[in-house]
């Protein structure tokens, strides 16, 4: 079995979504460190894709920002690595900030939301 010892563009992949599910989460990467007990540089060499991720420790992160684990993961080879809606709309900073507030919303007006938008999208 072949090994590379550097990180890879899947890394750089996990990298994005731990920043847009941060970013969503108005977290900072010196918060999101504190929480699962590194610093914010190597958070910031997650996010940009210079250090992988160990498995235990996207386990962590996954926790601390509230998502699955397999949220963080990247896209198959024959998906866009942006083609998943929730990524997409963290990537936006609209996007993330309704995605912050989204939690505070009642059912109903998460409904009428999600109705509008549909409308729009049309």
């Amino acid at each position: 079995m072949s090994r590379t010892k550097g990180a890879t563009d899947y890394d750089a992949m996990v990298g994005e979504k731990i920043r847009a599910f941060r970013n969503a989460a108005g977290m900072s990467q010196t918060a999101l460190g504190k929480q699962v007990g590194i610093t914010f540089q190597q958070i910031q060499k997650y996010e940009r894709g210079g250090n992988r991720v160990p498995a235990s420790r996207l386990y962590q992160i996954a926790e601390a920002l509230k998502v699955p684990v397999a949220t963080l993961m990247p896209e198959s080879r024959n998906n866009s690595k942006n083609s998943h809606p929730s990524l997409a709309i963290m990537q936006d900073r609209v996007g993330a900030e309704v995605a912050q507030l989204w939690g505070k919303l009642e059912p109903h007006h998460r409904k009428a939301i999600r109705d509008l938008v549909s409308v729009l999208a049309a």
